[in-house]
């Protein structure tokens, strides 16, 4: 469950490697063995949305606190996918280190770009229009079916679809 003032874990599904990570904007259940997170939980204030931080001109990169193996960012590369945050940039405008480490691929999947800028985009605008009402706890991810194509030099998993829950409080309900 979530819980106002900090973000919690969410279930990670039996079986699924696992390893909980905690950064200043989200924590991530990172899975080893696809190199993508299982979720990835944070909560979403007013203020936040309002924050100024700009988007890095910098390259994604393996999160330091990955023990084992991790994605690179040339495992996106000419393979057809976006890499697509799972927490994304614009909600982690309201702290410079939130906004770095929304870049680190324990928080990144493969998704199509249409996809990753159409509807996808479309839910984080909405979002963040909820947000502004009042917190909005986010918990998101990965869908993979059976054995999951690859891509990359280090054979990151494609989702097969995603999903993302909300959960908020509105008029004291």
């Amino acid at each position: 469950p979530l819980s106002t003032g900090a973000i919690e874990l969410a279930k990670t599904a039996k079986g699924l490697t696992t390893q909980v990570i905690s950064h200043v904007g989200y924590t991530t259940s990172y899975n080893s063995n696809w190199l993508i997170p299982n979720w990835v939980a944070y909560e979403l204030t007013a203020t936040e949305v309002d924050g100024t931080y700009p988007r890095p001109k910098k390259p994604f990169e393996p999160d330091p606190l990955v023990k084992g193996k991790s994605a690179v960012h040339g495992d996106y590369s000419n393979s057809g996918y976006s890499r697509g945050h799972m927490a994304p940039a614009a909600d982690m405008k309201w702290s410079e280190q939130a906004m770095l480490e929304s870049f680190y691929l324990s928080n990144i999947c493969p998704q199509k770009a249409d996809l990753n800028g159409g509807v996808w985009e479309r839910l984080e605008n909405r979002c963040r229009s909820l947000a502004k009402e009042g917190s909005v706890f986010i918990c998101c991810g990965p869908i993979i079916s059976g054995t999951p194509k690859r891509i990359g030099e280090n054979k990151v998993a494609v989702p097969t679809g995603f999903y993302k829950v909300l959960c908020m409080k509105r008029k004291g309900k």
